[in-house]
This record gives structure tokens, sequence and C-alpha cells, in this order.
């Protein structure tokens, strides 16, 4: 069984088994797994003919690490060992993650292919214990050798085991160091792809880190932006919190004037004190001309919703609610916009039922536009004529019923009149014609009635003769 010792043990018994404290001490802090503090591992000891090997990226092979007191070549022929069961004590105390002992290379099975390599390199004997990292995860092997076949003391297989937990640490802090290194590369990568500006100064005001979008900005015009972002970032110190503001900035080999939003962002460190500020900016002039003239065009829109004489109603076709409308809609029936709001179709129709509403509402959601004249309640009673034409409309995204209509009840009113009146006239004009072509009774007066019924607009028309009268 592999034991990881815990810190203040494993100092104590790195003194005792003649390793430096300094030396141990540098590993702790994270001098990390570099070629100096593997070959020091590896260098010390009751025995120097020790070998360090790490688990490569794959995970498949042990590749060299140190062993200062073995010769290259043998070295080199054990770069690259295969991790399994039967390949050396290497190989195999990686695969079962257990310390293999080989008291006697010269007939150890595990040695079978490596005889020849063993046998010119000098070596009898061989112990190797698995650098085990967090997890049980096998890191690699630490390996000592004996020049004649032997079974290891205490003392060599505790030395093997603080080696191997040494290394360990080792290992880890290098890859500590590495993934920090890499993520901090990953973040400088990110913060120069982004198209925003973004810095970070201290508490002085001291620039510490700037993106090429930030570069770009204070080269347009050094004074003026450098001082108005510095400005703000001073804010954030005082106030000791997230500041966002509109910033007016020069921009671009012109130097025209841009819209910025900047925001600052106070830094703190774990005494809660803040220690600088990470501000970002982002140039809001489109936006905001693009707001400007959103809103521009929606009060166009609304000027001449609300200043049509036609009223228009928009309707959600699945609850019939009314969306909104026009003043014309409202006022034109008597309510004010509150009473109206609360209404729904059917509450104006005088003409159409329910069924022929909602048959009427489908056929234009379907896009056949409706144009036909109806009746519409007034809030007093009163009964209107109204011209109405109804049509979807697509609004946001959002399907809703278009209603628009007039009210011609006058309209229609004076038409019904005119037309009364040239019929009047047309009557009249034909009877005269006749009275003058028609010197017969009974055939004048026959006509006189046709004229009536087909110019007059009557269904029906006689005269009759009062008795007695000549």
């Amino acid at each position: 069984m592999i034991h990881r010792l815990p810190l203040v043990d494993g100092v104590a018994a790195a003194l005792d088994l003649g390793f430096r404290i300094a030396d141990v001490l540098d590993v702790i802090v994270g001098a990390g797994a570099n070629a100096t503090v593997l070959h020091y591992i590896a260098n010390r000891g009751p025995l120097r003919e020790n070998q360090l090997l790490l688990v490569d990226e794959a995970g498949q092979h042990l590749v060299h690490g140190a062993a200062p007191s073995l010769p290259d070549f043998y070295n080199a022929a054990i770069d690259g060992l295969e991790i399994g069961p039967g390949v050396g004590a290497c190989g195999t105390a990686a695969c079962a993650g257990q310390r293999v002992i080989s008291e006697d290379l010269s007939t150890d099975p595990n040695w079978a292919d490596y005889r020849a390599l063993v046998q010119q390199a000098g070596l009898g004997a061989c112990w190797s214990t698995p650098i085990l990292g967090a997890g049980g995860q096998v890191l690699g092997t630490f390996a000592a050798y004996r020049r004649h076949p032997a079974r290891p003391a205490d003392e060599e297989l505790e030395h093997a085991a603080f080696s191997a937990n040494l290394a360990a640490l080792a290992i880890g802090q290098h890859r500590n160091a590495q993934r920090l290194r890499d993520s901090e590369r990953r973040l400088a990568d990110t913060l120069q792809a982004v198209p925003d500006p973004i810095w970070l100064s201290d508490s002085q005001g001291n620039l510490l880190l700037a993106n090429a979008a930030y570069r770009r900005l204070v080269a347009a015009a050094p004074a003026q932006n450098s001082a108005t972002l510095a400005s703000h970032d001073n804010a954030v110190l005082q106030q000791g919190r997230q500041a966002i503001a509109e910033q007016r900035l020069l921009v671009g080999p012109d130097r025209n004037e841009a819209l910025f939003e900047v925001v600052g962002t106070p830094m703190q460190d774990s005494q809660g004190q803040t220690t600088g500020v990470l501000g970002a900016a982002r140039d809001i002039t489109l936006i905001r001309r693009g707001a400007q003239a959103l809103a521009d065009q929606l009060h166009l829109v609304d000027t001449m919703f609300s200043q049509t004489s036609d009223a228009i109603l928009l309707v959600d076709p699945a609850t019939l609610d009314f969306v909104t409308f026009n003043e014309a809609a409202c006022h034109g029936l008597g309510y004010s916009r509150a009473e109206f709001a609360r209404l729904h179709p059917s509450d104006l129709q005088a003409a159409l039922d329910a069924g022929q509403i909602a048959e009427r509402n489908a056929r234009a959601m379907a896009g056949e536009t409706q144009r036909f004249d109806t009746l519409h309640r007034h809030r007093d009673g009163r009964i209107l004529q109204v011209a109405i034409t109804l049509r979807r409309l697509d609004y946001g995204g959002r399907p809703l019923l278009s209603v628009v209509w007039q009210d011609v009840t006058d309209s229609r009113r004076h038409a019904a009149s005119i037309r009364r009146l040239n019929q009047a006239y047309a009557v009249l004009s034909g009877v005269n014609e006749a009275i003058v072509r028609l010197q017969d009774g009974p055939a004048l007066l026959a006509e006189v009635c046709r004229i009536a019924v087909e110019l007059g607009g009557f269904r029906r028309a006689w005269i009759g003769r009062r008795d007695g009268a000549d």
C-alpha cells in the first residue's frame, strides 16, 4: 500500500532521509516538476541509482523524467516504456498503482524482455513506487536500483515512498502552474479579441492591463480620451461601487465624436479593500441613433394614428380583446378610453351576431380583406351606419385583426335624400311628357302608374277617381 505523507510529517521524513529542507520547500512552494527538481529528487537517498518516469499525455507510456546516475543508453531505452502488467517494475507499478519489487532482475518474469539491457547497465535489483496524484491518479513512477540482486531495506522503501510523494507534489505544482499559465493566456487572447475596450488600473490610476481596442481608442485622442476614462475610474474608486456612465470620446483617424457606455467595477482584495478598477466601454452611437429613429417613427405613426378621422382598432383574434385604438374609435361611439378598452366586438355590433362576427374575423385572419357596411351601437343607444374594413396585421411578430371604420350615417342619409329627389324629378318629367303625348284618359293614367313604379321606385301605383267627381 502506498501512502501519501501529510505535509509536516513529510518534511520531517525528508530531513531524516537526508533531503535538504530548502530544496524540499522549493518544491512545496511551487518550483514545479522542472528538470532540476526531478534531478534533485532522483539523486537523493541511500541509493543513487534512481529513476523518475512520468506518464505521458495519452496515459499509455512512461517517459523519461530524471535518472542522473543511470547510463544514458539505459535511459533512452526505457523512455516511452509501455504501461502494463509484466513490463518491468515501472510499467507494472504504473499499471497496478502499487509498489513492485524485483529482487533479481535476471530471474524476475517482469524483466524477461529487458534482461540484456539491465545486464549491460549492470543492474541486479529494482523496486518501483507509483507516483500518485489527487484521487489516486498515477502520475509516474520512482524506481530505485541496486547493482546486485537484493531485497530493499525498510529505510530504502521509506525513501522511495517519500520521493514519490515529493515528486507527486512537484508534478502537481507544475500542472497547476501550467493550468494557470494556460488560463492566463486564454484570458489574454480573449481580451485581445473582444471588440470593446477593456482595461485594468490600480488604485493610483496606473494602467495594469489593456486590450487592443482600448489602445486604439486612447491612441485616437490620447489626452482627451485618457483623461475621460481616468476620471470615470477615479469616480468608481471614490464611490467604491460599480458605476455606469455615457461618455463622449473621439474615435478613428478623423477623431469623430462617438457616444460610449463606460462601466467601471471596483476590484477588491481578500480584506475587501479596493485595489483597482476593471473598466469596459461600448460604442453605443449607432444604438442611440437607431433608438431615436425608431422613437421618431413611432411618434409619427402615433400622430397619424390619433389624428385620422377614421376609427382604428386592433383586436387580439384569440381573445377578442382590444389591443389598442385611436380616439376616433372610442369617442366616436361615446366611450372614454378606459370604458372602450373593456369592450369586445359584440358590444359594438347592432347587426351581426357572434357567429357572423367570428366568420368575418376568420376570413380576414386567413388573408381575405373584408369590406362591408354594418351597424354600430352608440353608448347612448343610437344606431350608427358604418363602412368597415377588416384585415390581418402582423405587429411585432404577433398576428392581430385590424378594424377600420367610418361613420357613414349622415352620408348615407344624404345620399338617400338625393336619390329620392332625383326620382321625384324623373317622375315629374315623365308625367309631363306623357300628358303631352297621350290624349286618351285611361292610357294616360296607366302610363303615369308605370312611370311611378319604374322611375319613382314605388312597388305599386294606382290612380282612383272620387265618386261624383267630374
